[in-house]
């Protein structure tokens, strides 16, 4: 009797078991729709807000405006003062009836943050505003969004809609379902860009050099041996009656032009050939992509500045003495760093002090080149004060005629120095 009273007692532990398993499988099936709910929530809201900033990166004159802008940041409140009225006017027309959002146009690399607190989570995306057709200038228009009320129950119809199911088909497009499709590629030229290429032209340019004369009885072989072939040129020879004949033989030389816009043949040269190529300059702005070409340029076309020298001077190996009593003496070593690869040269150099007093301008030759570094041993500073400080500044050119001007300091009291420091 007792076995089979604990039997039963196990039967109803497992049961019980099962019960708890099959409630905590039910709740957990819960609470994750509930979290695949709110994520399909939040797309929602961020392609929402990616085709409200597409449209205004794609509007010319929004674009215009906000480039504008010189002083940052500007709030949402203060659109209207600064010029952004038709931005702000286009955001809001595009606002959905369960969301409220506002607007911030920031630098490029500034944090742009929505101070006011609003209790609510907020949904940000950002979009950079780069340039037109002459001016390069990035900001960074960035939307801020937050759920005012509920998404709006969709019914959804007996046949399914197309339209939001993540594929673009049928006679689904950009203007009637902008959720599934893609916004059509622009060219460049819609996009406010110019594409840095060029049709331009090679010459092949021939000329005759004469190689050979000569005058024989019978002119027939004697200038196959040359490029340009020969001709008879007149009559030569001693007996009138029976002249022989005069001939020259030619070589050709041929040259071959750059590609150019407009070339030209060498003087004494002949065009015998044209043929097309193109040149390309470097895009001075932002390169991005549009449907007629990968090398659309936001900005102007040109030949790409040279590069300047990068220089930098550094003290080390500082040692104090004291002369004749009140010359507070540094001896260190001083050295030039080139790293642009761009050689320099200095000219000039000064001292000044920690009183607001300078020395005269001295004549120097330093020579750094491209890359490499110069270290001058066994510099001298000395001073009557104590505390003070040297302010040395050097001025010269680098090789590709930029003006540069670079200072180091060292500051002192007594037997105590800071090398590199700030004044």
């Amino acid at each position: 009797m007792g076995i089979i009273n604990s039997k039963k007692a196990w039967i109803r532990i497992f049961e019980a078991v099962i019960a708890v398993l099959l409630i905590t499988s039910v709740l957990l099936i819960v609470i994750g729709q509930d979290k695949i709910s709110k994520n399909e929530d939040v797309l929602k809201i961020y392609k929402t807000e990616i085709s409200m900033l597409r449209e205004i990166q794609l509007d010319n004159l929004l674009r215009e405006d906000i480039l504008d802008i010189e002083f940052f940041p500007v709030e949402w409140d203060d659109f209207d003062s600064n010029g952004l009225s038709n931005v702000k006017a286009r955001i809001i027309s595009k606002i959905p009836d369960y969301l409220d959002c506002k607007a911030m146009v920031c630098e490029m690399n500034a944090t742009c943050i929505l101070e006011e607190d609003l209790g609510k989570e907020v949904y940000a995306q950002s979009a950079v505003i780069t340039a037109s057709l002459d001016k390069y200038s990035p900001r960074q228009l960035k939307l801020f969004c937050w759920i005012g009320t509920p998404p709006p129950e969709i019914e959804l119809p007996e046949e399914p809609d197309l339209c939001g199911n993540g594929i673009c088909e049928g006679d689904e497009t950009w203007e009637t379902c902008p959720e599934d499709c893609e916004a059509p590629a622009q060219t460049c030229a819609e996009l406010g860009g110019i594409i840095c290429t060029f049709q331009n032209f090679i010459l092949t340019c021939e000329r005759k050099i004469v190689s050979e004369t000569g005058c024989v009885w019978d002119f027939n072989d004697e200038c196959d041996e040359w490029s340009g072939g020969g001709v008879r040129t007149g009559s030569c020879g001693s007996w009138p009656w029976d002249p022989d004949e005069a001939y020259e033989c030619y070589n050709i030389e041929r040259v071959v032009t750059e590609c150019l816009e407009n070339p030209v043949c060498p003087s004494g040269y002949s065009e015998v050939e044209r043929s097309s190529c193109t040149s390309e300059q470097t895009c001075l702005g932002v390169i991005i992509d549009a449907s007629d070409t990968d090398r659309c340029c936001l900005g102007t076309c040109g030949e790409p500045p040279l590069p300047q020298a990068d220089l930098t001077l550094l003290f080390s190996n500082t040692v104090y003495s004291l002369e004749n009593g009140n010359e507070h003496t540094y001896t260190h070593t001083r050295t030039f760093t080139e790293s642009n690869g761009v050689g320099v040269t200095l000219t000039q150099s000064q001292i000044c002090f920690l009183d607001g007093t300078c020395d005269t301008w001295d004549s120097v030759n330093h020579r750094i080149e491209a890359g490499t570094s110069l270290i001058r041993f066994n510099e001298l500073f000395w001073t009557p004060y104590n505390p003070d400080a040297f302010a040395l500044t050097y001025l010269g050119t680098d090789d590709n005629d930029y003006a540069i001007t670079i200072t180091q300091s060292l500051c002192v009291q007594g037997a105590s120095f800071t090398e590199n420091c700030v004044i």
